[in-house]
């Protein structure tokens, strides 16, 4: 019935992409009482369905905003009724899941989610909201290495995993107070009993051994989530952790990781628990920056190419040519590749 399902059974995992949630997952999933699938993104089409902004559709998203919200004053008790539409839905669709795979709690992993933590607290008050935190450079690190492979303007794609979810994610945990659930992905790494005994404690669970042998678990099924990184191992390992220090040893790695420290902020940082200044002061190297080793600029790679200028076009295809074949050969075949500006 419309109303009344509050999110009783129901656990999400809200993070950064690249923060380890595919690990916590697999981890939760091997409880005998969850369900779970890859990666659902159930909820943020019909949540956005009450925002103004921040949606794109084939039809005009600003009218239809404004007609659901005139709908919803006019001929219903407004947008709480539009809520209670969708508890229903969930308790429906997450409701077939369970019964499908025959558990009473569902755990849906998406990330993204980090987009709607207010309204996911608002329609499902009784859920349990697991915030995973990672260090931001490890994240960034993960990005550039996994998705990204020199070809910058990729980058893009990825701006708000990289700029708005630590903030959001931080704005969670301090408007939460004591009520966030928050783990840290260095101590799932380094002390996974530990760290999941406390979880299931948090989430009213029993912890079992079986949780942290994820690999020896069918994957969730679904095709999105990391299928690559989490059949490296069978159970967690802290091999990863310091990786993200390579970011030093390369000009423009460096360049990106300064300036997305100085663009998330002292503040966002400290409410992260990962301070500023200890992790600018892993970021030294001694390659300095000429004309033979240009930058592609962070603040135009974290936009589309589309809104580029002529000489941001020119900055970031001379950093490419330069990242791919080094500085002399790399400005050579720049020079001789004639790049459309």
């Amino acid at each position: 019935m419309p109303g009344e399902f509050l999110g009783e059974g129901l656990i999400f995992i809200i993070s950064q992409p690249r923060a380890g949630s595919t690990l916590l997952q697999r981890m939760l999933s091997g409880h005998p009482d969850i369900a779970t699938a890859a990666e659902p993104w159930l909820l943020l089409h019909p949540l956005y369905g009450l925002r103004q902004h921040g949606i794109q559709a084939e039809y005009n998203s600003q009218w239809a905003f404004k007609a659901v919200r005139a709908f919803l004053a006019e001929h219903a008790d407004g947008a709480e009724t539009y809520r209670d539409g969708l508890r229903a839905f969930a308790a429906t669709v997450y409701g077939a899941a369970l019964a499908r795979q025959g558990k009473r709690i569902f755990l849906d992993k998406t990330p993204r989610y980090y987009f709607i933590i207010p309204e996911l607290r608002t329609l499902f008050p009784q859920a349990s909201v697991i915030l995973l935190l990672r260090n931001p450079l490890a994240v960034l690190h993960s990005i550039l290495t996994t998705w990204v492979k020199g070809d910058w303007p990729r980058l893009a794609q990825h701006a708000a995993d990289l700029r708005v979810a630590p903030v959001r994610i931080a704005d969670a945990i301090q408007t939460q107070g004591d009520a966030a659930i928050v783990v840290r992905y260095e101590d799932l790494a380094t002390e996974p009993q530990a760290c999941l005994a406390g979880l299931c404690e948090r989430l009213g669970l029993a912890p079992h051994a079986e949780m942290l042998t994820y690999g020896q678990r069918a994957a969730p099924s679904g095709r999105l989530g990391d299928q690559i990184g989490i059949q490296q191992h069978d159970r967690p390992v802290p091999d990863h952790l310091t990786e993200w220090q390579a970011l030093a040893g390369d000009a423009q790695m460096r360049h990106f990781a300064q300036a997305y420290l100085d663009e998330l902020g002292e503040a966002t940082l400290n409410r992260l628990g990962y301070p500023q200044d200890e992790l600018a002061a892993a970021l030294t190297g001694r390659d300095q920056v000429s004309w033979l080793s240009p930058l592609a600029p962070w603040n135009v790679v974290l936009r589309p190419a589309s809104t580029w200028t002529r000489r941001e076009r020119w900055q970031v295809a001379r950093a490419q040519a330069v990242q791919a074949a080094g500085p002399w050969r790399g400005a050579w075949n720049f020079l001789r590749s004639r790049v459309p500006v």
